[in-house]
């Protein structure tokens, strides 16, 4: 939902309280698919943090699974991961070793220097100074 103020535009994000249960599949190839959204994910991070520049190049680099198309994941489908249910608050079957923190998003939150993220310690999002170091999963 979009609402305009002059020329800023806020982007208000609705998050639902858990992940789409049972929408997961372990592919047995280091990645997970996602039945609802249709999205392939990296199933385990490296542990590595990276500022929004280093992490847009990371995944744009990543050979997973045979695939090349990696990309950071936008906040929409990065909060698709959320599961309030568990600490961290996303499915540690599925993602096993997933870091109770932040992970960046590639989406720009309103001021150019910052982006969106989620913190997998709550389901919590919010934005960072782009500069600043966190979390990466890929998606594809």
């Amino acid at each position: 939902m979009k609402f305009r103020l002059g020329t800023i535009c806020l982007m208000l994000f609705l998050v639902g309280s858990t992940a789409f249960a049972g929408s997961f599949t372990d592919n047995g190839n280091g990645t997970v698919s996602d039945a609802t959204t249709g999205l392939t994910w990296q199933q385990t991070d490296d542990a590595t943090k990276r500022n929004w520049q280093s992490a847009l190049e990371y995944c744009s680099a990543l050979t997973l699974a045979g695939k090349t198309d990696w990309h950071l994941p936008e906040i929409n489908d990065l909060e698709t991961l959320i599961d309030r249910s568990n600490r961290p608050s996303i499915d540690h079957v599925k993602f096993p070793g997933a870091i109770s923190s932040n992970y960046l998003s590639s989406t720009t939150f309103v001021s150019p220097n910052s982006a969106w993220y989620v913190s997998f310690s709550n389901g919590f999002v919010g934005n960072v100074i782009k500069t600043s170091n966190h979390y990466v999963r890929c998606v594809r």
